[in-house]
């Protein structure tokens, strides 16, 4: 199991160089068919979770490349990947991005 401690989180902090970061965590539930033809599973619908971390920096800011770089190579060591979660436009703020960090070796990654 992989696992994300409060160090490596004040890091991430550290080069998203700021102090207002918003950590929560989200999921997403999918449908998949049970492809083993001939069993008694066969076409069986199965609904699974893929939960995750979430984070948001400032104000819904985004990361500049060298910024996401180094915090995807901070997470590779610990086996997880940092991913554009929300890249959304909203009338009131403008522009909210955030992001997620999964398990890389997911098979919904």
């Amino acid at each position: 199991m992989s696992r994300l401690d409060l160090n490596q989180l004040v890091k991430i902090r550290e080069i998203a160089n700021t102090d207002d970061v918003e950590v929560y965590t989200d999921a997403i539930v999918r449908e998949v068919t049970n492809p083993c033809v001939g069993s008694s599973e066969d076409g069986k619908v199965e609904r699974r979770v893929e939960s995750f971390l979430v984070l948001r920096f400032g104000y819904w800011s985004s990361l500049h490349e060298e910024q996401f770089d180094q915090i995807q190579e901070l997470l590779d060591k610990v086996n997880f990947k940092l991913e554009l979660w929300m890249d959304d436009w909203d009338d009131d703020c403008g522009s909210k991005v955030s992001y997620r960090i999964i398990d890389k070796y997911s098979r919904y990654a």
